[in-house]
């Protein structure tokens, strides 16, 4: 099944045609393994499985499930991924509206969603597995409202799972709980289940309090955003909820606090991914600040930095805590931290830390919308699109801040590991804030950084920033697209240059390229190159260095702009036509 779809262009772009269907109508398939299920379960054809019986050998009707959830996804009007979970989930909005609809068509026992979830379920009773649950996580969270009461006498049975040995499928289990337990039960059994895991977190073992801690903070994410419903901008959301739940609540915050510091990296880095879902759905309800070590909303930002900063510690966790330090500025109108944590993460660039970076930087984009990001949103239910952000929450998003410090700061760092950490940042930035209104007004500048980091020494700085030039000629007018393409020709053709502002820590060249000192040291830095130079009594040594290095940043400079050419006449065949007779015997001219 995961490999019968060739991969499309756009994976939520509509069918373009009815006529050549690729995969079956979803009620049909449905119905027709189930028609089979039923015919074999009287035969000796069916399978035994521990103290339950399956239609199939399990394999395959493991196979047959993740078919039935490709050919709801393709009725639904997207193109199935199974590449991953989070792919999957993406499309789960789109997914919803058909869900909807087949429930409102045929709402019996014997409908197509109902089969679908005894399928489901008669795999998960006998064999489990991460893709069942997911799909049973998937069909009641699109359709909550209708399914989840079903679910509340099998809160044990899900809750079983919240102990398994494999981590994604306790984070299911987890969620697909919560779900149950904040849409289906009273305050009253909520506020008990909470104080209830709260004790799980300390007793069970290792994968059991992983599994509980999982749970509040889906939990509470869920009660949060069912309460920001008509909820107007002065009302908090935590004062709609009854007293002993608040305290309740209160008292699980501050245990997966406490947990930040645990020893074992699965509990740690839980704690950081719980206090990001908590914190993306509604403001933590913690003081901003304490006297004494009590968790505040200030300790938990600086120990989520401090993760983010260690090189000792474990890299999932680095990053579950990068995630968690942007999504604390979602869910919170007045986060008195915002500045903190947007200062934290720019301070966090290291070397050969590339996939840490990316997180990084989506980590920051959700920084800087604050309020205004769509990672507010109910994830299942809720398109990017759809997403309508508070009243008054444009005006606490610190987009124009966090560009004007990667645009005058970090992209022109003389360190090179901060100009690559600073070029990966901005293209997160540009591409998840690129129809903000300063992001729009900034364009230019922010293509000026790209175009400067094209000339950098680091090829893989070189081929962000030719992917940044792509969003921003995404993003630009007409106008500016023409402006953008001229000035790649330029560099390509050699009628521009580019200067360089010089200090004694600039560096000229990699790192033991020319050799070293007498004295072993390194010679890269400007500073480095005078100073053998002034050893030697040669000071005109310093000019014969700069001219090599100007040659060097100048095949950069054409090296990288041939990356953003690339880039950009996927986009603009048509702007670049005129320019290739005088771009392309240049390019074979200095490839031979």
């Amino acid at each position: 099944a995961l490999r019968t779809l060739k991969k499309l262009e756009d994976p939520f772009a509509p069918k373009k045609s009815t006529e050549d269907k690729l995969l079956p109508p979803f009620v049909d398939m449905v119905n027709y393994i189930n028609e089979q299920a039923n015919s074999r379960m009287k035969t000796q054809n069916k399978f035994i499985v521990g103290n339950h019986a399956l239609p199939f050998n399990p394999a395959a009707y493991g196979e047959m499930l993740m078919y039935l959830r490709m050919c709801l996804a393709y009725e639904s009007g997207v193109e199935p991924m199974l590449e991953s979970t989070s792919a999957m989930q993406e499309q789960a909005p789109v997914i919803s509206k058909c869900v909807r609809k087949l429930m409102q068509q045929n709402p019996s026992d014997k409908g197509p969603i109902s089969i679908y979830l005894k399928i489901i379920q008669q795999l998960l009773f006998s064999i489990g597995g991460a893709p069942a649950m997911y799909c049973l996580l998937e069909i009641v969270a699109v359709a909550k409202d209708r399914l989840a009461p079903q679910f509340i006498k099998q809160l044990d049975w899900l809750k079983s799972f919240m102990s398994n040995s494999r981590e994604d499928m306790r984070e299911f289990a987890a969620q697909l709980y919560a779900i149950v337990v904040a849409n289906a039960c009273s305050p009253k059994n909520q506020r008990d289940i909470i104080n209830s895991l709260i004790n799980s977190v300390t007793n069970q073992a290792l994968e059991g309090q992983h599994g509980s801690m999982l749970a509040l903070a889906y939990i509470i994410g869920e009660i949060f955003r069912s309460q920001k419903i008509g909820l107007d901008a002065a009302t908090s959301v935590f004062s709609k909820i009854d007293k002993p739940l608040q305290d309740s609540i209160v008292k699980a915050v501050v245990k997966i606090s406490n947990m930040l510091d645990n020893s074992q990296s699965v509990l740690s880095g839980g704690a950081c991914a719980a206090l990001g879902e908590i914190g993306r759905s509604g403001p933590i309800p913690l003081p901003d600040e304490t006297k004494d070590k009590k968790p505040s909303k200030l300790s938990v930002v600086q120990n989520l930095i401090k993760k983010v900063q260690s090189t000792k510690e474990n890299s999932k966790v680095r990053e579950k805590a990068a995630i968690s330090l942007g999504q604390l500025c979602i869910g919170d109108l007045n986060f008195a931290h915002h500045h903190a944590v947007i200062h934290g993460i720019l301070e966090s660039a290291q070397p050969k830390q590339i996939e840490l970076q990316f997180t990084l930087g989506d980590s920051l984009a959700s920084a800087a919308l604050g309020p205004v990001s769509p990672d507010a949103r109910d994830m299942w239910t809720c398109t990017a699109e759809e997403f309508k952000a508070p009243a008054d929450a444009a005006e606490k998003s610190q987009v124009d801040h966090v560009i004007n410090l990667l645009l005058t700061k970090y992209t022109q760092s003389p360190n090179p590991h901060v100009r690559q950490a600073s070029c990966i940042w901005l293209l997160s930035v540009a591409k998840s804030c690129g129809s903000h209104p300063v992001t729009q007004a900034k364009l230019m500048d922010i293509q000026q950084a790209f175009m400067r980091l094209l000339a950098d020494n680091d090829e893989i700085t070189q081929d962000i920033a030719s992917k940044g030039l792509g969003v921003v000629y995404e993003n630009c007018s007409e106008e500016e697209r023409k402006g953008l393409v001229s000035s790649l020709v330029e560099t390509l053709t050699g009628t521009q240059r580019k200067t360089q502002q010089v200090t004694g820590d600039t560096k000229l060249f990699d790192e033991g390229s020319i050799g070293k000192a007498p004295d072993g040291s390194s010679l890269s830095t400007y500073k480095e190159l005078c100073s053998i130079a002034s050893d030697l009594n040669q000071p005109d040594l310093v000019y014969k260095f700069m001219h090599l290095a100007n040659h060097n940043a100048l095949w950069n400079s054409k090296k990288g702009a041939a990356f953003g050419f690339s880039t950009i006449a996927a986009q603009a065949g048509e702007q670049l036509a005129p320019y290739l007779h005088k771009i392309v015997p240049k390019q074979i001219g200095r490839a031979s």
